[in-house]
């Protein structure tokens, strides 16, 4: 039982992670910078805002088979890593982020990843920490996509003795 466990934790904390940081990233991106077309990140979100789990038995399924990831982790982790839900609730945030705080870095001469990891990341503490929560009980609480995806035993977390 332990190392369904492990692997139900290494599974939502993976999620959690990437689901985080690159909601952060993107929706803070999305918020302060100058899009090409700026409809298209809201299209793109509001698209995947109206199915936000993938389902086993859905396209998604099929392309897992076409790229050979079924039985993997990739095949596990990759399709539900990114939520647009992490990008809604980051661009949200960042968009109320004052701009004097982004010219006082670059007056300091940070460059922009920099003022992102030591201004703005710990301005969104606690929208991230929000984020982190519903994405693990979502990731923690998925069956299906687990399901269909891993079959092979071998493939579960090992047992450590």
């Amino acid at each position: 039982m332990w190392h369904y466990f492990l692997n139900s934790t290494l599974f939502a904390m993976v999620h959690v992670v990437v689901t985080v940081f690159l909601g952060a990233l993107i929706g803070f991106g999305s918020a302060k910078r100058p899009f090409p077309r700026p409809h298209l990140p809201v299209l793109l979100r509001d698209l995947h805002l109206d199915d936000p789990a993938p389902e086993p038995g859905g396209p998604l399924f099929i392309w897992i088979k076409a790229l050979s990831w079924e039985n993997s982790h990739a095949g596990l982790i990759i399709p539900g890593a990114m939520t647009a839900f992490g990008v809604f609730m980051m661009r949200q945030f960042a968009s109320d982020f004052p701009d004097e705080l982004l010219e006082a870095g670059r007056a300091d001469g940070a460059d922009e990843f920099h003022m992102f990891l030591r201004i703005v990341l710990p301005v969104l503490l606690p929208t991230m920490a929000s984020v982190a929560i519903i994405v693990f009980i979502w990731s923690w609480s998925a069956f299906l996509w687990p399901l269909a995806i891993i079959q092979d035993r071998a493939l579960t977390v090992e047992r450590s003795g």
